[in-house]
């Protein structure tokens, strides 16, 4: 007999999901604007697969939509909240990491403007923001400031300078933002550092800031040395072919969009090709990692 043994067995059950169907209908949904019916696909998906980094930034603000008519702040809110989600399961994503900083940012300026149009003082509420900016954009340089940044250095150097700009308002510690211009000068790009000095002095003339000729030293000599690494490394061509590859089977757009000056409304509508950033790579994506 059998029957006795049935307690102790496990039965599993596997649930077979189409990628494209969902994928299809989620687009369906947005550019209908039906945000409840897509973020209702999005949690379905989600649960069969990982989603990709602009899934969730689609995610997030379609989520947002869903409150914006509450509250504008608290869609903002929320969609901060779901993009810290996309984060955690792509840390080292520069494009992710932009939007996630900009939109903090975004929050941080709405705080502001209610607080003057309510004529309050700062509050706590406002401290602990300017903190989760702060741990934001450091979590961020810690997360993209390495290696070397070939065709997304852009996005990278846009990071640094908004880290730059808020330090310089909000950051409270002397030198916090010559020194985070420093640490970007370090980082092996392409192009994005090469007109560094006059960035800088820009900068500290819009501020208010005094640049010691020891910083000043600092911040070329980092740059040469970035420079001279990014321009000897074997490794840096092999970037070009993954780009290719993963451009030829639709699945990246950096050579399509303007990284340099972001439309997240393009990067983040349905409208635009519905792959890009999406994931789902084949062989030439594989065989150029390898």
């Amino acid at each position: 007999r059998t029957d006795n043994l049935l307690p102790f067995i496990i039965i599993t059950i596997t649930m077979s999901y189409d990628y494209n169907a969902l994928l299809s209908k989620i687009q369906q949904h947005r550019m209908a604007k039906e945000w409840e019916k897509a973020v209702e696909t999005f949690s379905t998906l989600s649960t069969h697969c990982p989603m990709t980094p602009l899934l969730w930034m689609q995610y997030a603000h379609d989520t947002s939509q869903l409150l914006l008519e509450v509250s504008e702040k608290d869609a903002i809110e929320v969609r901060v909240d779901t993009l810290e989600l996309g984060l955690a399961e792509f840390p080292g994503c520069a494009l992710l990491q932009l939007h996630y900083v900009e939109l903090l940012l975004e929050l941080l300026k709405q705080s502001a403007t209610t607080n003057a149009e309510n004529g309050a003082a700062a509050t706590p509420a406002d401290a602990t923001l300017i903190n989760r900016v702060q741990l934001g954009f450091e979590n961020a340089v810690q997360a993209i400031g390495k290696g070397s940044h070939r065709n997304e250095d852009a996005l990278v150097a846009q990071v640094y300078q908004h880290y730059a700009t808020f330090a310089a308002i909000h950051g409270g510690v002397p030198g916090l933002a010559i020194s985070i211009f420093i640490a970007r000068a370090k980082i092996p790009m392409q192009n994005a550092n090469d007109g560094l000095q006059s960035e800088l002095e820009a900068f500290a003339k819009q501020h208010n800031l005094q640049i010691t000729p020891a910083q000043w030293e600092e911040l070329e000599n980092g740059r040469r040395q970035g420079a001279t690494w990014f321009n000897s490394s074997s490794l840096v061509g092999k970037e070009d072919d993954i780009d290719e590859a993963m451009e030829s089977e639709h699945i990246l757009a950096r050579y399509t969009i303007d990284l340099e000056t972001i439309d997240w409304n393009v990067v983040i509508s349905a409208s635009s090709n519905s792959r890009y950033w999406m994931g789902l790579g084949s062989a030439a994506s594989a065989q150029a990692f390898v």
